[in-house]
């Protein structure tokens, strides 16, 4: 996939991302935008011990991407 449209603005914004599994599954995760790369994007998001964690996603691997209000 190429690379999505992300205005600058949504870094630091709670966004939902359309995410693809190697075997072809589609899931939504959510998080706040940390940076935005040619190679992909870095979501922050809160695991269930309330530790924030960055975690990278290519753009090969995301089918959408949108900001939450």
């Amino acid at each position: 996939m190429e690379r999505k449209p992300v205005p600058e603005e949504w870094t630091g914004r709670s966004v939902k991302v359309g995410i693809r599994t190697p075997r072809g599954r589609v899931y939504w995760t959510f998080g706040w935008l940390q940076d935005v790369t040619e190679d992909g994007i870095t979501l922050s998001t809160t695991n269930p011990l309330d530790k924030v964690t960055p975690k990278f996603y290519p753009w090969s691997s995301i089918t959408d991407i949108q900001a939450l209000l």
